[in-house]
């Protein structure tokens, strides 16, 4: 079974202190970049401004074009991480629906494995994947999926309702591979190297914002300060988007939540999905 990985640099760090950090770049760059266009302006004439105008321009298209690059591949991410919470929710339901059919002893200590299993599922979904006890409880999942899939086995040696039991052995190999799946997801971020390329023409970006205000004499300071906090917003949105249980903006379990509170408190029905 594949396990989580330790996440790159940017997903590590704390949310708030990357958007003061960016911020503090992004204006120090464009202020640099004021000063530097005010020190030059003597010695530029209106075409070499209208040359660094088509330069500033063709920045700006570009910063845009990678925002809505980056922002397409988080959103994608995260919508796949979300899907893949139902889905293995359903998957587990299914197989937990099915077990039904095994004979006594076998379906009261596959109902057991099960609750065990959502509890150990749900915790693990709502801890930090950097957490020391996520090995633990990725280790503990396998262990109870090795048991109930002893169960069906020896059921099936045993040649009892051979062809019912087929289809439960079916929804835990399902269920099996959509865990698989979800933990492969957790490690599917956008590139670290496509957002220090963002940060980087974001930055180049703005100094050079900053270098056209200085060289038409232009203070431009709260256009400055706007231009560079939603700059700021967006790039610290795509980066909080791929951190799946970081920050604000997370993938809800509440599929896996619900399935928890079916299993231990409410008595699933007799026939299997």
């Amino acid at each position: 079974m594949a396990r989580v990985q330790g996440a790159v640099v940017l997903f590590e760090i704390d949310l708030m202190l990357f958007f003061l950090l960016l911020l503090g770049v992004l204006f120090s760059s464009g202020e640099a970049g004021r000063l530097l266009g005010k020190r030059g302006s003597a010695r530029l004439n209106e075409p070499a401004k209208a040359q660094i105008a088509v330069v500033q321009g063709a920045l700006l298209g570009l910063l845009a074009l990678l925002m809505g690059f980056t922002f397409a591949m988080a959103m994608s991410r995260f919508d796949a991480r979300k899907d893949l919470v139902v889905d293995e929710a359903n998957a587990i339901g299914t197989a937990y629906l099915r077990a039904q059919i095994l004979p006594e002893p076998e379906r009261s200590e596959a109902q057991q494995l099960f609750r065990a299993y959502v509890n150990d599922r749900v915790q693990s979904s709502t801890t930090l994947l950097d957490d020391p006890t996520q090995e633990v409880m990725l280790a503990e999942a396998d262990r109870l999926f090795e048991g109930i899939w002893r169960l069906a086995m020896s059921t099936v040696e045993r040649d009892i309702h051979a062809d019912a039991i087929s289809s439960f052995v079916e929804s835990l190999n399902e269920m099996n591979d959509l865990r698989a799946k979800r933990i492969a997801a957790l490690e599917n971020h956008v590139p670290e190297s496509a957002l220090y390329l963002l940060i980087i023409v974001a930055t180049l970006s703005i100094a050079f914002v900053g270098y056209g205000f200085g060289i038409s004499h232009f203070r431009g300071r709260v256009t400055l300060i706007t231009v560079c906090l939603v700059t700021t917003l967006v790039v610290t949105v795509i980066l909080d988007m791929d951190r799946p249980r970081r920050g604000i903006i997370r993938v809800s379990q509440k599929s896996l939540l619900e399935l928890q509170h079916q299993i231990n408190g409410v008595k699933p029905a007799a026939s299997p999905r």
